[in-house]
């Protein structure tokens, strides 16, 4: 079918940060972007060999020097993009579903979901090996959830109250198990002090490894979607900005702050029934968060965050993208949301009243 240009929401599922400059590939497509928080320009510096417009390519993205590094989801290879000649250079690479990649000083560490092992690749020696998890033992990161603390990689795991924990200095790993907690864990995020996760259940917990101990902060009055969802947790990802943790919407239905002394919580952004998180980011003083429709998982709107919580900026990466009527309706349930769009069903301004 006829590729139309329009211009739209340019989808992210995880972007690295240069000075004030920030590199992704876009979702469903296969160009390199940038986008300038000095001039809130966005522009396409590159075109990756993954074929664009059916399927989400690459996910995992971790920086190292001069080069970023985009780990395939439903592509073949890694990508590996040269900041400095704007040159792409590729690896083999024997994983797909890559959720979530971390740079610890020139290793780069990276995972899927439900999987027993954690891979890595030395960026200085060009080798690849794997970390082996606990037998029967399996990641829950599907929104690649997982963080690097003072040398030791904390990973949601698949079983209820527990994390992994992954020692990068002896490739060895274990299993914490938070004491009498049966929430499944989605997303993990440390404050210096104490880590914060969220899950399964109307709560999120505050957990000092150190001590064993831990906070509950429960949400008996979170509003559930109508809609049937096809995922558990509640949030999707959960980034600290500022003296507050944020937590995006999965199962929610509002993105939410929680200041980290105090434990006040204040909803952020209400969502629409079809929307959920695309990706949360702190970009320097500013935060990013981005929501997609569930049904086809088009990107539907992005805004910039102050330190206060309010919405400074809208149609933040907002360019032209092909917009291809075959990749649309491959995506389930794509098409009745599109008749809804033109209709006038999707009003950006709801998002910021």
């Amino acid at each position: 079918m006829e590729k139309i240009q329009v211009k739209k929401i340019i989808g992210a599922m995880s972007t690295v940060i240069i000075g004030n400059d920030i590199y992704f590939h876009e979702s469903y497509g296969n160009r390199i972007c940038r986008y300038s928080l000095e001039n809130q320009e966005l522009s396409y510096i590159a075109h990756s060999d993954f074929m664009p417009g059916y399927r989400l390519g690459y996910m995992g993205t971790a920086r190292c020097g001069d080069r970023i590094y985009f780990f395939p989801y439903y592509a073949k290879k890694i990508c590996i993009y040269n900041t400095q000649n704007d040159s792409l250079t590729y690896r083999d690479c024997k994983y797909q579903y890559i959720t979530k990649a971390i740079n610890c000083g020139g290793i780069i560490y990276y995972w899927a979901n439900e999987q027993d092992w954690i891979a890595y690749f030395d960026t200085n020696k060009e080798t690849a090996g794997e970390i082996k998890l606990p037998d029967g033992m399996r990641t829950n990161a599907g929104c690649g959830g997982g963080m690097e603390v003072n040398g030791r990689l904390y990973i949601p795991a698949k079983e209820k109250g527990t994390v992994f924990c992954v020692d990068i200095s002896t490739l060895s790993s274990q299993l914490l198990v938070i004491a009498d907690e049966e929430m499944m864990f989605e997303t993990i995020d440390f404050d210096g002090e104490n880590f914060w996760l969220s899950g399964t259940e109307k709560k999120i917990i505050k957990w000092n490894v150190a001590n064993n101990e831990k906070t509950s902060y429960v949400f008996d009055d979170l509003e559930d979607r109508k809609m049937d969802m096809s995922w558990d947790s509640y949030f999707f990802m959960s980034r600290i900005f500022d003296g507050y943790i944020y937590f995006s919407p999965l199962k929610a239905k509002q993105l939410i702050r929680i200041h980290i002394q105090s434990g006040k919580v204040k909803p952020v952004l209400d969502m629409g029934e079809n929307e959920i998180t695309m990706l949360l980011e702190v970009w320097n003083d500013v935060l990013y968060f981005s929501c997609k429709n569930i049904g086809d998982g088009m990107a539907l709107m992005d805004c910039l965050l102050d330190k206060n919580g309010r919405v400074v900026r809208e149609k933040i990466l907002f360019g032209e993208q092909d917009y291809n009527y075959v990749m649309q309706e491959h995506n389930g349930k794509s098409l009745g949301n599109f008749i809804r769009q033109i209709k006038g069903g999707c009003n950006e301004e709801r998002y910021f009243q």
